[in-house]
């Protein structure tokens, strides 16, 4: 696949992941699979996920509230 060619992607799939891990998915379990942000196609699914990384990285709870304070400091929200 070339650097023009784009992720296949779904949309739905995405806002299940995300949401998912919003009312306690296994973040360790998803974070192996993907692994970077950059791999959602959507923007605000990207930067919602990269929130959550950082919190899980810091050993911080993962749910709406935290996840959108996160957005908030991150100037994203």
């Amino acid at each position: 696949m070339n650097e023009e060619t784009p992720l296949p992607s779904s949309k739905d799939s995405e806002e299940a992941m995300v949401g998912g891990l919003m009312v306690g998915g296994d973040m360790d379990e998803v974070a192996d699979i993907v692994t970077s942000s950059d791999m959602l196609y959507s923007s605000r699914h990207r930067e919602i996920y990269k929130a959550m990384l950082l919190l899980h990285g810091r050993d911080e709870p993962i749910d709406q509230v935290t996840v959108c304070e996160e957005l908030i400091r991150l100037g994203k929200l």
